[in-house]
């Protein structure tokens, strides 16, 4: 059994299974694509799945949550078809690099 110091939230003692979370990497490189059409195909139906993944997390979390609270999740979906952050994500003829490097160099500049 390994102990564990630090400062408690609360007094007491507790036991119980430890996670250690371990974090992905989200690296996202910088890459010429061969095929900006299908590049930017691949967002698109990419772009799509992430929306209709918020939309069933809305649903669910709506069952706990007040209207003002799920809200959040409109905010989100609002974010997602941003038209400043779609600038290089929805025209081949202006993609040569990788269209998840576009939106993430495009989002840091209007964030």
């Amino acid at each position: 059994m390994t102990t564990i110091k630090g400062i408690g939230a609360s007094s007491g003692i507790a036991l119980a299974k430890a996670y250690k979370l371990e974090m992905p990497d989200l690296t996202v490189t910088r890459d010429t694509v061969a095929d900006p059409a299908a590049e930017v195909e691949s967002f698109r139906e990419h772009k799509a799945a992430v929306e209709q993944e918020i939309l069933k997390i809305k649903e669910k979390a709506s069952k706990n949550l007040s209207e003002e609270e799920a809200a959040v999740f409109d905010a989100h979906i609002q974010m997602l078809n941003d038209p400043e952050l779609g600038k290089c994500s929805s025209s081949p003829r202006r993609c040569s690099n990788n269209v998840y490097y576009n939106v993430l160099f495009y989002g840091r500049c209007i964030l």
